[in-house]
């Protein structure tokens, strides 16, 4: 019994609070890529296909891009508020 008083005076007494510094993570670089280049056509082409092919592509990647982007930014900036609110 004195065994158990003293191991529990001692874990108790050894107990101490360190202060933890809260940091919300930042942006992976992996993240920050920017989108990629978009299709070019070559100037002497003539064919209007090749040219509305060309534009469709960009047009879609271009979108693409920025949803997914968008949506990353504002899921970001929603997670840091959330993070900030809770003291």
């Amino acid at each position: 019994m004195k065994y158990i008083v003293l191991a529990l005076a001692l874990l108790l007494s050894a107990c101490m609070s360190v202060p933890v510094e809260r940091r919300f993570p930042t942006v992976p670089a992996e993240i920050q890529a920017p989108c990629g280049n978009l299709q070019t056509i070559d100037p002497a082409t003539t064919k209007m296909s090749a040219v509305v092919d060309s534009v469709v592509t960009n047009y879609s990647q271009y979108r693409e891009c920025q949803a997914k982007t968008d949506s990353w930014i504002e899921w970001y900036a929603k997670q840091k508020q959330i993070f900030e609110s809770v003291k």
